[in-house]
């Protein structure tokens, strides 16, 4: 994969909506970015997750 982003900026609208804007500065093709996209998603969902139940105790 070379692809290569940068986090432009991430806005938080409540517990359902949240947003994270980059740019991309290269890349090979749309497929990648695309996996590159999900695996983001991804990602920052189990962050959300371990951050909420370590908040919990």
């Amino acid at each position: 994969m070379n692809h290569t982003i940068e986090i432009v900026r991430y806005e938080d609208h409540g517990p359902r909506r949240k947003l994270l804007y980059v740019h991309e500065i290269h890349g090979d093709s749309r497929e990648q970015y695309e996996e590159i996209k999900a695996r983001i998603r991804r990602d920052w969902a189990i962050e959300r997750i371990e951050a909420s139940k370590n908040a919990t105790g």
